[in-house]
């Protein structure tokens, strides 16, 4: 992967990027429409299309929702590089693998989870808008946990994390440790309505799965995200549930 091209893409984009990243906060529905989607279809696509004529390509994820959450977690990851005492991460290339593949298990996750309550959108529907804010997410968190780095250089500060007792401690050791509390809260209020507008879901049907998804999929998730970052210095961003 060619960072450099990365970066100017990046550049060129940024009031585009800007615009939906702000958006997504204000109204979490889905900014990248899929192409070619036949609304029975779950199968999905990442590739772009082939030129042989005739050639049924089947839905595939826009390639603007890609770029986005390159950026995305490019953006992310260099934040994360400036927060103090934080473990080392890995490559970008194996950041970018990761938490995409992190993110694909975990929205499948929320999409089965959806049509158990009879949702009416599609699996790429709901990969879509889990990945746009997921992505948005990503970077709000790792600005977070940089801003407590940041802050906890104070005096006054470390002395009322003091206070806070063992919480209060794992932030002072780690500021990343806040990058995980904010992107559980944010994840658990965005979520459920950005599903509502993907599957039409009633509101009696979201606190359900909101309910559900915290005790099944986003508390175990984030757990799970805390292991990756010990062992690896990875922070996950999870897509789902």
């Amino acid at each position: 992967m060619d960072l450099t091209k990365l970066f100017e893409f990046s550049t060129d984009n940024v009031s585009e990027y800007l615009s939906i990243f702000i958006l997504t906060l204000q109204n979490p529905i889905l900014r990248f429409q899929p192409s070619n989607q036949n609304p029975d279809s779950q199968s999905v696509i990442i590739s772009p299309p082939s030129k042989q004529k005739g050639y049924d390509h089947g839905p595939r994820l826009s390639p603007k929702l890609i770029s986005f959450v390159i950026i995305s977690i490019f953006i992310g990851a260099t934040i994360n590089g400036f927060i103090p005492n934080r473990k080392q991460g890995p490559e970008f290339q194996v950041v970018v693998i990761f938490i995409i593949a992190f993110w694909f298990v975990s929205s499948g996750l929320t999409h089965l989870l959806c049509k158990l309550f009879k949702g009416k959108g599609t699996l790429l529907d709901t990969l879509s808008i889990s990945l746009q804010l997921v992505s948005v997410l990503y970077v709000v968190g790792s600005f977070a946990a940089l801003l407590l780095g940041v802050l906890i250089t104070l005096p006054q500060i470390t002395p009322f994390l003091s206070a806070l007792g063992s919480p209060g401690q794992q932030f002072i050791i780690d500021p990343i440790n806040i990058y995980f509390l904010v992107h559980f809260v944010l994840i658990s209020v965005y979520l459920p309505i950005a599903l509502k507008h993907v599957h039409g879901f009633g509101w009696w049907q979201l606190i359900a799965i909101g309910i559900l998804s915290a005790l099944i999929a986003r508390i175990p998730q984030a757990l799970i995200s805390k292991v990756i970052y010990d062992a690896t210095g990875l922070p996950t961003p999870w897509g789902g549930g």
